[in-house]
């Protein structure tokens, strides 16, 4: 999102080691603030890519496996909020109603992304704990598993009327991105792009439509910027260029 000029502030957790240097030259470069590190190590992630440009990911979380929110940093959130990582983030995911209320109550908008394992996440989006969420964003697969639904729209359909999400954003990779809401269905087919690491292009296509969306609005467009974004990602080797 900074890379797109969106002021950007992060919230987590970064280590005193070698990874936690990394990240802090990467803000530093992107002129993104954070709020705190710690003595202990940062999460880090192992990225295999195969030839046709897919990866599959294991993930050490670190310290960011015991990060939540307190109140004061609460109580801070003045902004659009972007949630990354569900079901990943054990002590921020099981409930928030508070990020969203904060948001809504500032006139702001609040965004989620899921990765990992998203079998638990469905227990407290059934509850309602994820209600009036403006946007949930996943991959194909996450979706399937999530409601154990073949058909992507429907998968979107039961979070949007049964759970209380406004938008369900769930993309496709070469199959492009559906954008599922209470009123309308909307799809965009991917770019015609050579594929070459696909790590981050979910991270890619949100924050793209994150970009476009803060300042105009315009779902549809947001969703257009959003696939933009995504396949300008995996054309290059590595998340972040």
């Amino acid at each position: 999102m900074a890379q797109k000029e969106v002021e950007t502030k992060f919230y987590g957790y970064i280590g005193d080691g070698y990874p936690g240097s990394v990240i802090i030259k990467d803000f530093v470069k992107n002129n993104v603030t954070w709020n705190q590190n710690c003595h202990e190590s940062t999460g880090i992630s192992l990225v295999l890519v195969d030839q046709s440009g897919e990866r599959s990911v294991t993930s050490y979380q670190g310290m960011n496996d015991e990060f939540e929110l307190s109140a004061a940093e609460l109580e801070d959130l003045d902004n659009d909020i972007a949630v990354c990582g569900l079901g990943l983030l054990p002590h921020l995911e099981t409930d928030l109603k508070p990020l969203i209320a904060r948001a809504h109550s500032n006139g702001h908008t609040i965004y989620a992304g899921t990765t990992g394992d998203t079998n638990h996440l469905y227990q407290f989006i059934k509850e309602g704990k994820y209600s009036g969420l403006d946007f949930l964003f996943m991959n194909n697969l996450e979706a399937q598993r999530l409601c154990q639904l073949p058909n992507l729209i429907d998968c979107g359909k039961e979070l949007v009327n049964e759970c209380g999400i406004k938008n369900v954003i769930i993309t496709e990779g070469e199959g492009g991105a559906t954008m599922i809401s209470q009123n309308d269905v909307y799809h965009v087919d991917a770019n015609k792009v050579n594929c070459v690491d696909s790590t981050g292009a979910g991270d890619a296509f949100m924050a793209g439509f994150i970009a476009q969306y803060s300042s105009d609005h315009d779902r549809i467009k947001s969703l257009i910027a959003a696939n933009n974004s995504g396949g300008e990602n995996v054309q290059f080797f590595g998340a972040v260029r």
